[in-house]
């Protein structure tokens, strides 16, 4: 370790600055405790960013000695990545360094800064779509939960989804084993943990077909104090966008007395059309939600789930006024994760009609559960 470094004050305010944590991107040691044996030592190593002489790793001819004992030069690393980054040169330049240590000193200040009283319980639920096992990781929820100021109120989340689960949706006895299993899970898991724990803020992150989601959203109902996140594919995050915004558009069928049926066409345009082919008799009113451009990732920020939340409200109002009593709205969409669960949660379990519920496979249409 260099010998031009930084003062004892300096050191500790680094310390601080860096919430006693590597600051190599990706890096989880604690630099006061051994991950293996939890032995407590001090196994922090204090380096040089612009190197501490003209000769040393990344040295230059006139910043080594302006900033040989600056703390903005300096980051607290392991020994591992000190000797790592002061060997790998053509890895780690200073560019490189300068932009991990300030990466990481200010998701310790935003994460530090996060009111005491801002806490959320993690709640995942994933389940095979199509070919695919759905998998959503705990450390990626408990980080978007922190980047967007609350904090996590268990390190794990409670995990609602069958793990490992081999049957497939194309299968006909996916969707009632899946049903069972939710309702039980959300009731076991959820429910109980609520009365146990007196926690009623919950944050929800879930992978898995539309009419699942619906379920989930309709076990929340809104007794529960709940934010649902969408992954984004471009980019790839959980956490919200906030750009290319559209607005969500009603249209109403001209004949509201028909049988209802409610089409959701957000991330595909063509489901309208197909849901037209399923009825071709008279007698059908369809509802269909849309927006200016139909695509996997129309759905960017909060407020446009806010916006999609009211729209949804008004238009089971309509329904409820005008389609014949008694009759249940059939639902087929075409929309993200989280608008699929806030449309469960919309739904006023003792107001509203019955969902019929479609998925579509198989090249089909097919109705899966009535909630």
């Amino acid at each position: 370790m260099s010998k031009r470094t930084l003062s004892p004050q300096d050191q500790r305010v680094l310390l601080a600055e860096a919430g006693g944590q590597c600051e190599l991107d990706g890096c989880p040691e604690f630099i006061y405790e051994d991950m293996l044996t939890k032995q407590e030592f001090n196994f922090g190593e204090y380096a040089h960013i612009i190197g501490d002489s003209k000769d040393g790793p990344r040295g230059d001819v006139v910043l080594s000695d302006e900033y040989c004992t600056n703390r903005k030069n300096i980051m607290l690393l392991c020994p591992k990545h000190h000797k790592m980054i002061d060997t790998l040169l053509e890895k780690y330049s200073t560019e490189d360094l300068f932009a991990m240590k300030k990466r990481h000193e200010e998701r310790v200040r935003r994460i530090l800064s996060i009111g005491k009283d801002r806490f959320s319980t993690v709640i995942t639920y994933a389940a095979n779509v199509g070919c695919h096992n759905c998998v959503i990781s705990p450390d990626e929820a408990n980080e978007t939960l922190l980047l967007d100021g609350w904090y996590p109120s268990e390190s794990r989340p409670v995990e609602l989804g069958l793990v490992n689960s081999s049957v497939k949706d194309k299968s006909p006895e996916y969707w009632a084993t899946e049903q069972q299993n939710l309702e039980r899970q959300f009731q076991l898991k959820v429910e109980q943990y609520m009365q146990a724990n007196r926690m009623s803020r919950f944050s929800v992150f879930a992978i898995a077909p539309m009419p699942l989601l619906v379920l989930l959203g309709t076990l929340m109902s809104d007794k529960f104090d709940a934010q649902v996140y969408q992954l984004h594919k471009e980019p790839r995050s959980w956490m919200w966008q906030a750009d290319k915004e559209q607005p969500f558009m009603v249209n109403e069928p001209s004949d509201k007395g028909g049988h209802p049926v409610l089409v959701f066409s957000l991330s595909s345009a063509a489901i309208r059309e197909r849901v037209e082919k399923l009825y071709p008799e008279k007698g059908v009113s369809i509802w269909e939600m849309t927006v200016p451009e139909p695509n996997n990732d129309y759905l960017r920020s909060k407020e446009q789930l806010s916006d999609f939340r009211v729209k949804v409200r008004a238009i089971l109002e309509d329904i409820n006024h005008h389609a014949p009593t008694g009759e249940s709205i059939d639902v087929h969409m075409a929309m993200s994760v989280s608008c699929a669960v806030t449309l469960g949660m919309v739904r006023n379990t003792k107001a509203d009609r019955a969902f019929n519920l479609f998925d579509r496979n198989n090249d089909q249409d097919i109705k899966v559960m009535t909630i």
